[in-house]
């Protein structure tokens, strides 16, 4: 029952609301790259990403990017754990739980500790791979309190665009679309389309998600980085 209740507080989880979900958008996201979309912003620091090279710029912020999101997933998931086994129910991984077996291949889990880990770790991949795709479009946000909430605008965009084409188009497209659906990469196998079974395995979905973003960050950077040594 522990483990249910885990997968649970995930993002798109039962016991989640829209507030939670959209503070986790809005911290994880920015949590390592805010600092160096601000010294890019602020005039107090102007140039100071030319100064050290534009190359370099993009390496560090994309490491502390992934790097702080991906640490801050797995402390909340250490503490989510923590907290329910001292407050509700200890995790029992020897027993088959009768919510694993009615869900069937909707969950990721099955009431496993190897499942369990490779939920974590793969969540946390997933949250740092969304942060450097959003450090990547931060850059070409002057604002700083816009690149804030940017997290926040573009998951929700993401999770809405990828679930209203899918029940337009749907059918064969349905692969195309999951893949895009945000959930699969942040929170994989906690939400598919409506009431309907991931239309692809959802490993196999998590790692193209990952390739899909990755790809779509780096082309951005390519391009903000020939725009600045353009202007330079």
């Amino acid at each position: 029952m522990a483990v249910v209740v885990f997968y649970d507080l995930q993002f798109g989880g039962a016991l989640q609301s829209i507030v939670v979900a959209s503070a986790m958008l809005l911290t994880y996201s920015v949590i390592g790259s805010i600092f160096y979309i601000y010294v890019k912003n602020n005039r107090s620091f102007y140039n100071v990403h030319q100064r050290i090279g534009y190359r370099r710029f993009l390496q560090n912020g994309t490491l502390s990017a992934f790097f702080y999101a991906a640490v801050l997933a797995i402390v909340t998931s250490v503490y989510e754990m923590v907290l329910i086994s001292v407050t509700f129910y200890k995790f029992n991984f020897y027993t088959k739980d009768t919510a694993f077996i009615a869900e069937g291949s909707k969950h990721f889990s099955q009431n496993t500790l190897i499942d369990l880990t490779t939920f974590v770790v793969l969540s946390a991949i997933g949250w740092g791979v969304y942060s450097v795709f959003i450090f990547s479009i931060g850059l070409f946000i002057k604002k700083t309190s816009i690149f804030v909430v940017l997290g926040v605008i573009v998951g929700t965009g993401l999770i809405l665009l990828s679930g209203m084409a899918n029940l337009g188009l749907g059918g064969k497209l349905a692969s195309f679309f999951y893949v895009w659906f945000l959930p699969v990469l942040i929170s994989p196998g906690k939400m598919s389309f409506g009431a309907y079974l991931p239309p692809v395995n959802i490993l196999l979905a998590f790692w193209i998600a990952v390739l899909v973003y990755l790809a779509i960050s780096w082309l951005i950077m390519r391009l903000w980085l020939k725009q600045m040594r353009w202007r330079s």
